[in-house]
């Protein structure tokens, strides 16, 4: 998650790629899926608000954030 432009059909340049690269070449040992900081944050704000709700909804997202929080 970050900045990025497509300058070219399928061709994406930023901050995005640049560290979705790093991480992918740096911290991957193995095919999984592996998430930056800003998508962290993201994820834990998401779940933050979740907490406070009782709908069917906020209980499905909150079971899939938290599965997804695993680190």
């Amino acid at each position: 998650m970050g900045l990025a432009t497509e300058i070219g059909p399928g061709e994406i340049y930023g901050t995005a790629l640049e560290r979705a690269y790093l991480l992918e070449c740096r911290v991957t040992k193995y095919p999984r899926l592996v998430i930056g900081d800003e998508l962290w944050r993201y994820l834990n704000a998401a779940l933050a608000h979740f907490e406070s709700q009782r709908t069917p909804v906020s209980k499905a997202i909150k079971a899939i954030v938290k599965r997804g929080l695993c680190r």
